[in-house]
């Protein structure tokens, strides 16, 4: 019997088992993304990756800026080297810088998962997306690589995934917080400017003024103030060819995906802004490079999120009858591109 009166403390639901699996998934794929990059560690140096080293080396043992990078880049590495220790604890420079990228790059990875969900794909397209980015040639040579689009990548996806919301109205606090993640990025990175469309896109479609408004003033001062503490004269990464050498299937695909993302709603401010990057890749031989490593992990969701898409689309037949039209051709050309990467991957 209880007491008429007293408290009596419920126990807690449990989560849900599909929850429970899921979140279990996310972490052995970032596990995974961990295990792999470490084991590049040592891979040749990467066009440019010399100079940023030394920059992020004078900072963390003379206190100087020799430049050669945005000071905000070089400022977040060096500032991981210095609090972790990281060149005592490497046999090479190269591989010290290397570790804080790499852990941003599982930062990008955990990003995306929760980016895939805010827009309303599945548990297993997420996953996919994580297990793409963790795994392809593509993905783990670029974001190994000491350059600041790859911390760049990590605070964009922060904003994006907080600016990704169905709510028209809610608190302002995860707005103001995308802001400053953004800011962060652009100065980090320049080339991050393309995903502002994305960004804009998100914030105009909720359909409030005032907000747009204060936010996009606010994006623009932040900019405006840290500008002259950026160095687009220091972009440089390996040639757009490179790099879809190292998966042109994959690549192809996304790009195809990401042209198809723009019919729909879910992807669509997603598309905008890899696209962007993608007309940057292929027309501008400075950037090109840098815009390729921005893009890779933005393309690979979109490119899940595309197939998740063609497989679940609905249309009505007569009055009552629904049917999935695209599902059969979205299920066999996903097939054929994944067996083709697997073949490049492989030989």
């Amino acid at each position: 019997m209880i007491a008429r009166g007293s408290l009596v403390t419920l126990p807690r639901p449990l989560a849900p088992r599909a929850t429970v699996i899921a979140r279990g998934s996310l972490v052995v794929l970032a596990g995974l993304a961990v295990l792999v990059r470490i084991a590049s560690l040592a891979d040749p140096t990467q066009a440019g990756e010399a100079d940023h080293v030394v920059s992020v080396h004078a900072l963390d043992r003379l206190g100087t800026d020799p430049g050669g990078a945005s000071i905000l880049a070089l400022l977040q590495l060096g500032v991981y080297t210095t609090v972790t220790g990281a060149f005592g604890r490497h046999e090479t420079g190269l591989a010290a810088v290397r570790e804080p990228v790499v852990l941003a790059a599982v930062a990008v990875a955990v990003g995306i998962w929760w980016m895939a969900r805010r827009m309303g794909l599945s548990r297993w397209t997420a996953g996919a997306a994580v297990g793409l980015t963790a795994v392809s040639p593509l993905a783990v040579t670029a974001q190994i690589g000491v350059r600041p689009e790859n911390l760049a990548a990590m605070w964009a996806v922060a904003a994006l995934v907080l600016l990704w919301t169905p709510h028209r109205h809610r608190r302002l606090a995860p707005d103001l917080w995308a802001t400053l993640f953004l800011v962060v990025a652009v100065l980090t990175a320049p080339i991050a400017l393309a995903l502002v469309p994305t960004a804009a896109y998100l914030v105009w479609r909720r359909r409030r003024r005032r907000l747009s408004l204060m936010v996009g003033s606010l994006f623009a001062l932040g900019v405006g103030l840290g500008w002259t503490s950026t160095d687009l004269s220091s972009a440089s990464a390996p040639g757009l060819s490179e790099w879809l050498g190292l998966d042109p299937v994959l690549a192809a695909a996304g790009v195809f995906a990401s042209v198809g993302a723009l019919f729909s709603f879910r992807l669509r401010p997603l598309a905008m802004g890899v696209i962007a990057l993608l007309a940057v890749a292929a027309t501008s031989d400075q950037l090109g490079g840098s815009a390729a490593v921005l893009a890779v992990p933005f393309v690979a969701l979109l490119l899940v999120g595309a197939v998740e898409c063609g497989v679940m689309h609905r249309a009505r037949v007569g009055r009552h009858a629904l049917v999935y039209p695209h599902r059969k051709p979205t299920v066999a050309l996903a097939a054929t591109t994944a067996v083709a990467t697997l073949v490049v991957w492989v030989f």
